[in-house]
């Protein structure tokens, strides 16, 4: 094998996709960038927090874009390496839901049970300490 083609493979196979993840990340990171000045930050500096039904709602959105976001990965490289078994694209879907809706989903609610949870006491020992 001519190993000019092998880095030429190389390069569309591997350096390309990871490239263009990698602006397409960067993309998406300017296009939601927040000036500090004018963002929805209270005066307090800590956000307040959302209701239950809100947090929710926003953690099932996040995981379920970055959900259709593994899976445009995986179809892209499986069409473009090509080799994979048929089956594959099937398993991706099956074991990415479990990841992404059977751990990650409950694991950042309960991550954020605990934060509210830690928080409310901070806050309920700063009040203590205001009436002392």
């Amino acid at each position: 094998m001519d190993p000019s083609s092998s880095w030429a493979a190389i390069v569309r196979g591997v350096v390309v996709p990871v490239a263009l993840a990698y602006l397409g990340i960067l993309l998406a990171l300017v296009a939601n960038h927040r000036d500090p000045r004018h963002g929805r930050m209270p005066p307090g500096g800590r956000p307040q927090p959302a209701s239950w039904r809100q947090l929710v709602l926003h953690m099932c959105s996040i995981v379920v874009v970055g959900y259709l976001t593994f899976l445009v990965i995986i179809v892209a490289f499986s069409f473009e390496l090509g080799g994979q078994p048929p089956s594959f694209v099937g398993q991706a879907l099956g074991y990415g839901s479990v990841l992404a809706f059977g751990m990650v989903l409950p694991g950042f609610l309960v991550l954020s049970a605990i934060d509210r949870a830690v928080a409310g006491r901070r806050r309920g020992r700063r009040g203590q300490e205001s009436r002392s």
